[in-house]
C-alpha cells in the first residue's frame, strides 16, 4: 500500500503542476503583451489600477477557462464566455485578449511534459511532439520548445515570470482549481487501489495508462468530448509513442474503471465564477461549460459542485483563504 500512496502522491503533485505550467504559459504571454508599447497596453492595461484590472479580469479568464479546457482561444470564443456570465463583451479588452500569442493547442503541451516524467521518460522535444501526434494533435518545433522553455523557467521558479497582483490573483486561482481537481482525481484513484489486484497491475505497467487518462483529460479530450473509442485509441497511442509495448490486458483494465469523464470542465468552470464575482449555482456553471461548446450534464454537475463546497470547508479553505 506504500507504493500505492507514493503514486497518489506524485499524481496529485503532478495535476497541481500541469496546471500551473498551463497558468505559466497564458500569464507568460500577457507579459509580453503588457510590457509592449502598444496603446491598448498604455490606456487600458495598468495593471495596477484597480478598476481596470476589475474589467479585465472577465476576459483573461475566459482565456484561462478556455485553455484549461483545450478550446482554442479565439475572440468569438471568448465572447461566448464573456456573455455566458451577463457581460456584453467590450472591444477594447477583446483586442487585447486578440493580441495574446497563444497558438493552437499550445496548452495540450503541458500534461504532455508532466506524462513524461510521471512515466519516467526523459523530457525532450522529441519526446514531447510524439505524444502530441498520437493525440492527433499536429506537431508543432517552435511550440515545443516554447513550452519547455517556459516549463524549464517555471521548475527553476526564474526571475522573470509574471508577477503583477492581478496575475498572482490568476495562479492562485488556477492553483485552487487544481487542488480540487487533485482532489476528485485522488478519489478516483481511491476507488482504483481498492481492486486487491492493483499492485501486481502496478508491476506489469499500469501507471502510463493511467497517466495517459488524466492527459488526455488535461487536453480538452474528454471521453465525453471525443467518445470512448477514440479515448481508448489516443491511450494506446501514448504509451507506445514513449517506447512501452501495449498491453491489451492493461487497455482493458483501464477501460474498466470508466476514466474519462472527469466533471474538469465544471472545476475551472467554478473558479471561474469565483474569479468574476457570480454565484455558484448550477445554473450558472451549466451556462459557462455550455459556452464552451461541451454538453452539459445536470447530475455531473451538482456532483462537482458539492464537492467543491465540501472541500472548501476544509483543506482548500485553510490553503487560500
Amino acid at each position: 500500500m506504500d507504493a500505492n500512496n507514493n503514486w497518489r502522491e506524485e499524481i496529485a503533485d503532478v495535476i497541481i503542476k500541469t496546471a500551473n505550467l498551463i497558468s505559466y504559459l497564458i500569464l507568460f504571454e500577457l507579459d509580453i503583451v503588457v510590457k509592449s508599447q502598444g496603446v491598448l497596453t498604455k490606456v487600458y492595461m495598468k495593471l495596477e489600477s484597480t478598476k481596470i484590472e476589475r474589467e479585465v479580469t472577465p476576459y483573461i479568464g475566459a482565456v484561462m477557462f478556455l485553455s484549461f479546457n483545450g478550446k482554442e482561444v479565439t475572440r468569438e470564443n471568448v465572447i461566448k464566455i464573456i456573455r455566458a456570465i451577463g457581460i456584453e463583451p467590450n472591444n477594447n479588452y477583446l483586442n487585447f485578449i486578440s493580441s495574446l500569442n497563444l497558438k493552437n493547442n499550445i496548452i495540450a503541451y503541458a500534461p504532455v511534459v508532466y506524462y513524461l516524467k510521471v512515466v519516467r521518460k526523459e523530457v525532450t522535444l522529441e519526446n514531447v511532439l510524439k505524444v502530441i501526434s498520437a493525440m492527433d494533435i499536429e506537431p508543432d518545433e517552435e511550440i515545443g520548445k516554447h513550452v519547455l522553455k517556459i516549463y524549464s523557467d517555471s521548475e527553476k521558479r526564474a526571475e522573470g515570470m509574471p508577477s503583477t497582483k492581478m496575475e498572482e490573483k490568476l495562479m492562485k486561482t488556477t492553483q485552487s482549481a487544481a487542488l480540487l481537481m487533485g482532489k476528485i482525481m485522488i478519489t478516483e484513484l481511491d476507488r482504483t487501489f481498492e481492486h486487491g489486484d492493483i499492485d501486481e497491475h502496478i508491476k506489469n505497467g499500469f501507471i502510463p495508462y493511467l497517466a495517459a487518462v488524466g492527459t488526455l483529460v488535461y487536453a480538452g479530450k474528454d471521453v465525453n468530448i471525443i467518445g470512448t473509442e477514440k479515448f481508448d485509441e489516443y491511450i494506446s497511442k501514448m504509451v507506445t509513442a514513449v517506447g512501452f509495448i501495449l498491453n491489451k490486458t492493461m487497455l482493458d483494465y483501464i477501460s474498466s474503471f470508466n476514466y474519462g469523464n472527469s466533471g474538469f470542465p465544471y472545476v475551472s468552470g467554478i473558479y471561474y465564477l469565483i474569479s468574476v464575482g457570480k454565484e455558484l449555482t448550477s445554473t450558472n456553471l451549466m451556462s459557462v461549460v455550455t459556452a464552451l461548446g461541451i454538453k452539459t450534464d445536470e447530475a455531473l454537475a451538482g456532483y462537482i459542485l458539492t464537492i467543491y463546497k465540501d472541500y472548501a470547508k476544509t483543506t482548500m479553505s485553510n490553503a487560500y483563504q
